[in-house]
């Protein structure tokens, strides 16, 4: 991600610790689309990523949300919730963009594409990745390992600055303000999940992970509804066991989460991980 660098910015990014939600915007048909029509299909892309960006960060600003990455053709969009409102927010932001023609979706319907949504979310931890290998029961810092070892927020924020050598830009994207760019990424499980999944994604409607679904369905009850459509197994998740496609519905559904999570090797502890939570985010 190149992002603008502000104040605000670089206090949000430079947290090593929290809760970061994702929504990922990918273009749907994009390869036939570019073949059928390869004098003119980046003039829509650009139109599509710039109109997403003002909504985000401008017009419709929604938890400190910020563009996380235009990557090919995909947009992701990430959220920084500070309350539970935050995240009412964040999921109504996400209905809408697949349930009505927002003017950057317009973008793409006005010319026959449309995009796929997938929305999934990552806690992050400390100490650093480097330091939890150390299995030492005599570290001074052994209740910060032990805490991070049975934690669900097993993912890391990553940071590197850009340098332009002999002060030329001329490479530097429109949003970076000139001597201060900074390239933050995102890593771990639950990022990993995320990108998984998304391949399953289809227009008009919302994909959500299955941390997503059991966080909304514990804050708030009964507003929100979620589906298993079906179990897919993925590579590197949950042991290459099953893993549920969920969809946001309006169907009065309930997911059996003591089902889904009955093997603690699928998920460490999801109790301890809601509760964790609920203290971070309260009502």
């Amino acid at each position: 991600m190149i992002i603008k660098i502000t104040s605000q910015n670089q206090e949000i990014l430079s947290k090593e610790q929290g809760f970061v939600v994702f929504l990922s915007l990918d273009i749907a048909n994009s390869t036939i689309y570019k073949t059928s029509f390869p004098n003119n299909w980046m003039f829509h892309y650009s139109n599509f990523f710039e109109k997403t960006r003002i909504h985000f960060e401008k017009n419709n600003q929604v938890a400190s949300s910020k563009i996380f990455k235009e990557n090919g053709d995909e947009v992701i969009i990430i959220f920084f919730p500070s309350n539970r409102n935050d995240f009412i927010e964040i999921m109504n932001e996400s209905i809408k963009a697949v349930e009505t023609l927002t003017e950057y979706r317009k973008v793409l319907i006005d010319v026959g594409l449309d995009y796929k949504a997938t929305l999934f979310c990552a806690g992050f931890s400390e100490p650093e990745p480097f330091s939890v290998y150390d299995k030492n029961e005599n570290r001074s810092d052994s209740k910060v390992y032990l805490e991070f070892l049975y934690s669900d927020y097993k993912n890391y924020r990553m940071h590197r600055s850009i340098s332009f050598p002999n002060g030329n830009h001329d490479g530097q994207p429109s949003s970076c303000v000139i001597g201060s760019i900074k390239q933050y990424d995102f890593i771990g499980p639950d990022i990993d999940i995320g990108f998984r999944i998304s391949k399953y994604a289809e227009p008009n409607k919302l994909l959500v992970s299955d941390k997503i679904a059991f966080i909304y369905d514990n804050f708030f009850q009964g507003e929100y509804h979620f589906q298993i459509n079906k179990m897919e197994r993925l590579k590197g998740v949950w042991g290459d066991r099953g893993y549920p496609i969920i969809e946001y519905t309006y169907n009065q559904n309930s997911i059996d989460y003591c089902k889904l999570y009955n093997d603690k090797g699928n998920y460490a502890n999801p109790d301890k991980f809601i509760e964790k939570l609920k203290n971070e985010f309260k009502e």
